[in-house]
């Protein structure tokens, strides 16, 4: 379908050299848009967007020519009725759909989420972004994962986030921050009374940066939902993020997935788990954990009244200098079942999805304590069953 030029598009002095042969547009957004008249430039040229708009989401499909860029960035501009959210990922010019889309911003309050992920943006596409959601208070939820913005680009992030408020969900994984990145982000926490749920994975953030977010969670009130799965964690991170768990008051979901965790790192871990009554669910699974981590975890859940979901599958064999011996890994593997009957609460689901961990007939001891105990929920027994996947299947 052929579709003339929109007439919304970039000062030339922000025209990437690489386009110097595409003719951009004279006029600004502020000058096409009547505040009279919302929808006068919806053009029969953008049906083809507005047909891509399912259940309040616009997912434009394939990569995005500069016409298009600059179509789509009008068509946001007119705050369409039916659009709530933009996701667009996999561009090759990323820099240059984020600047239309920041003008577009200026004038629209309809759209509730962006998500521009993988697109090749840079630190400077995110200040671009950032600049205008000091102002533009209307997003809920903004995803930006999968760039290389840097530690210059969370600092963008964070500086925007010290104002707005209205923000709850972030999502900068696999952003490259690194322990800078992660200090830009707790000064922001300690400061924002807004942002509910964080994403951080896989941002190579080492102890060090988790020193500065754990001092953060230690005063933030809001954040309920934290992401820090494929970091550089280990034990001595854990150590700093224990510490703030133990006072923290706001934290349901932690995820540490993926973190070379050993036994120490959960055994401190677990020491928090003891007071926290907050966390609801955590994801400890792919980490390094020996027979000593499994018992302070299973003590950690006999006194803790608020923990609903627990992944530990795929957990790493014991340490090469675990001397537990054979019949203490076997009574550690049993009274996870028995665990059951004392828990104050009987409704945790203890995801143990992988006989990587624990051999077959291990797992069949755990299921039968479990199924057959008056003090275990059916439907719990049940979703555990499901999670076992195929160490289960022989006794099922």
């Amino acid at each position: 379908m052929n579709r003339i030029q929109s007439g919304f598009s970039l000062a030339n002095a922000l025209w990437p050299s690489e386009f110097a042969d595409v003719v951009p547009p004279q006029q600004s957004v502020r000058g096409l848009t009547p505040s009279h008249d919302p929808h006068a430039l919806c053009r029969p040229e953008w049906l083809y967007l507005a047909k891509q708009i399912k259940d309040g989401v616009l997912e434009p499909a394939g990569k995005l020519t500069p016409q298009e860029i600059t179509d789509l960035a009008a068509y946001l501009a007119t705050s369409p009725e039916e659009l709530d959210a933009l996701t667009v990922s996999w561009q090759p010019m990323g820099g240059l759909l984020a600047a239309h889309i920041a003008q577009a911003l200026e004038v629209t309050s309809r759209l509730r989420s962006l998500e521009l992920s993988s697109s090749n943006l840079k630190a400077s596409d995110v200040a671009c972004l950032a600049n205008v959601l000091k102002i533009n208070t209307h997003r809920e939820s903004l995803d930006l994962g999968g760039n290389e913005i840097g530690a210059d680009g969370g600092k963008f992030l964070a500086d925007m986030l010290k104002v707005n408020t209205s923000l709850k969900q972030l999502s900068i994984r696999v952003c490259v921050i690194g322990r800078d990145g992660a200090r830009f982000m707790a000064e922001m926490l300690k400061m924002n009374s807004g942002l509910t749920s964080l994403s951080l994975a896989a941002n190579a953030i080492p102890a060090a940066g988790l020193a500065f977010l754990a001092d953060a969670l230690k005063v933030n009130r809001n954040l309920t939902t934290l992401e820090l799965s494929n970091n550089q964690i280990e034990a001595r991170g854990v150590a700093f993020l224990a510490d703030a768990l133990k006072v923290n008051r706001s934290l349901t979901t932690l995820d540490l997935s993926h973190n070379q965790i050993d036994s120490n790192g959960l055994a401190l871990l677990a020491d928090a788990l003891k007071i926290n009554p907050c966390l609801t669910r955590v994801n400890l699974a792919f980490n390094i954990v020996g027979t000593a981590g499994r018992i302070a975890l299973r003590e950690a859940l006999a006194c803790n009244k608020t923990l609903r979901t627990i992944v530990i599958h795929n957990w790493t064999p014991s340490d090469r200098d675990d001397t537990s011996s054979a019949e203490e890994v076997h009574q550690a593997v049993s009274d996870t079942g028995k665990l059951w009957a004392c828990l104050p609460l009987a409704s945790v689901r203890l995801e143990m999805a992988s006989g990587q961990v624990y051999p077959p007939e291990l797992m069949q001891i755990i299921l039968k304590e479990m199924i057959f105990s008056p003090e275990v929920p059916k439907h719990a027994a049940l979703n555990t069953i499901i999670g076992l996947h195929d160490s289960v299947r022989s006794f099922v």
